[in-house]
């Protein structure tokens, strides 16, 4: 999906962006080229749940604490379970020139909602330089943070809103076992088939 410009340029004056450099722009066109490499070589393989059940389906070893549940395991301490509620540092994206943010939340569209927000707040140059929403990832994000907080008081000071109530603020949150299976073959799998794609 390759975005088309629907806006006007009232803000080009206010926002100065940092241009790409040509290292930068090759190393887009590098990742957009594996990312088409991926969906050709194995595309179908990602969305296999055949092909993921069989490369999955080793038995589990004996429990370690026979007789106990996963509850009382934890609760002891002789586990080493991870703690529930882990603290996660938020990131906010904003598209000022719509008075529009929104807090993203890992395996939740965050990497759609970014390139979107960076489309919104970097439009014209988005469309230049061929931008694909669906094939932007973080290393190569057009806009590198440049609309990105870690707080909305540090998002209100930076772009020195007056009046925060015109905006207006959003978040996609995703069913947790959708979350987490998202998650898993992203990080398991995905990720693999990646890192062997590098080294062809």
């Amino acid at each position: 999906m390759v975005a088309h410009s629907t806006a006007g340029n009232e803000n080009e004056e206010v926002y100065q962006f940092t241009k790409p450099s040509d290292e930068q722009i090759e190393k887009v066109k590098d990742s957009y080229r594996r990312q088409e490499l991926t969906i050709e070589k194995d595309g179908s393989k990602l969305d296999n749940i055949d092909n993921i059940r069989a490369n999955n389906s080793e038995k589990l070893p004996p429990r370690r604490f026979s007789g106990t549940t996963a509850e009382q395991m934890c609760q002891s301490g002789v586990a080493g379970c991870v703690q529930r509620f882990a603290r996660i540092r938020p990131l906010i994206v904003t598209a000022p020139n719509y008075h529009l943010m929104s807090c993203l939340i890992q395996k939740s569209m965050s990497t759609v909602m970014s390139a979107i927000f960076c489309y919104l707040y970097r439009e014209k140059e988005f469309i230049k330089e061929g931008r694909n929403i669906l094939r932007e990832l973080s290393d190569i994000g057009l806009c590198q943070k440049e609309n990105s907080y870690k707080t909305v008081d540090g998002m209100i000071q930076s772009l020195k809103i007056e009046d925060i109530s015109q905006w207006k603020f959003t978040m996609v949150t995703r069913e947790p076992v959708d979350r987490f299976l998202s998650g898993f073959i992203d990080r398991c799998l995905r990720f693999v088939l990646c890192q062997l794609f590098r080294n062809l």
